[in-house]
């Protein structure tokens, strides 16, 4: 950071102390997970929310748009109506931006018992380590 001119300090804590800092409002960025599992989204919504205990809203953002939005949300049935607040929270938490939204991608693999040398890694996966036992293949009926 000093050779492109940026000064910061880098504190490295416990998760325990990071979360202390966080709730108390000290902490310039954090990465957790948030998920939602509700097919509304009012779970994932209320993260803004005001109102929202510190776990529940970490970045402690305060916005009487986004309040109202949400509270008007949790009163709509779903429909057109309600996609519209949501679509009217995602405009004010973009221009504010108290949250970043990251995604993880999860792949799935199907290997068969014949299959020798497979091994899943997070860096990619080459095929040219693999081997196919025949006898195996053949025994299965493929």
């Amino acid at each position: 950071m000093d050779a492109i001119g940026i000064r910061m300090e880098v504190v490295q804590k416990t998760f325990g102390e990071l979360l202390n800092m966080s709730r108390a409002g000290k902490l310039m960025m954090f990465t957790l997970a948030y998920r939602s599992l509700d097919p509304s989204g009012y779970e994932i919504l209320q993260t803004l929310w005001s109102r929202s205990p510190v776990d529940g809203n970490p970045s402690q953002f305060a916005n009487a748009d986004y309040d109202r939005a949400y509270e008007q949300f949790l009163q709509t049935p779903a429909g057109s109506g309600r996609v519209a607040l949501a679509r009217r929270m995602s405009d004010i938490s973009q221009a504010y931006v108290p949250m970043q939204l990251s995604t993880f991608g999860i792949g799935n693999t199907l290997v068969y018992p014949w299959v020798e040398g497979y091994w899943p890694s997070q860096f990619g996966f080459s095929w040219k380590y693999l081997d196919i036992d025949l006898a195996m293949r053949k025994a299965a009926g493929k």
